[in-house]
């Protein structure tokens, strides 16, 4: 478990402080955490685990799916929406393909822009 948490606290761009901050400990119970030094109580993982938007179980090990029940819900249905745009992308030739990809990129940046 320590291993993840140090490696969610990174890829979030925080210090072991800002971490402790946000869910209500110290900074050395991080620290420890990361070391495994320490075991969490249940509400410090269920704390990291809501903070970074994982599962209990990834936390702990016991899985490599970082995500929870909802965001996989969620990510199913965008599959299928969007499963007849995918199709029709892969029947276009190369070029098209490329076309479309830069089409995608300029409204992004154009989006991007406006907002």
């Amino acid at each position: 478990m320590n291993n993840r948490i140090r490696e969610l606290r990174i890829k979030h761009n925080l210090k072991q402080e800002e971490l402790a901050l946000h869910i209500n400990t110290s900074q050395q119970t991080i620290s420890r955490l990361e070391r495994g030094e320490y075991v969490p109580t249940v509400d410090i993982i269920i704390d990291l685990a809501n903070y970074f938007k994982v599962s209990v179980d990834y936390l702990l090990n016991l899985s490599d799916s970082k995500y929870l029940y909802e965001e996989k819900v969620s990510i199913q249905k965008f599959c299928i929406e969007d499963c007849d745009f995918i199709k029709e992308y892969m029947i276009l030739n190369e070029d098209n393909q490329i076309t479309i990809r830069l089409l995608i990129e300029r409204l992004y940046s154009l989006q991007e822009k406006w907002q």
